[in-house]
């Protein structure tokens, strides 16, 4: 799911399968955990701005670390 090659310039021939441990049933997780809140203020501090208030439910937690390590971001 990250993006190994962000520049495009190795013509890398990555596998583009999303390997099993990255997918919820994995842990046995469905869709309404995504929406189980977490206080992440101790735990998470990088998250600070992004939840000032200390909370973040799973999906949000999973959309951060996303956008952290599978998209470019300049």
């Amino acid at each position: 799911m990250a993006n190994l090659d962000p520049l495009h310039i190795s013509d890398a021939d990555l596998d583009a399968r999303i390997p099993p441990e990255l997918k919820l049933d994995y842990y046995g997780w469905t869709e309404q955990d995504l929406k189980k809140e977490f206080n992440i203020k101790s735990v998470l501090p990088r998250f600070a701005d992004v939840a000032p208030e200390g909370k973040m439910t799973l999906g949000q937690i999973i959309d951060e670390l996303k956008k952290m390590y599978c998209e470019w971001m300049w």
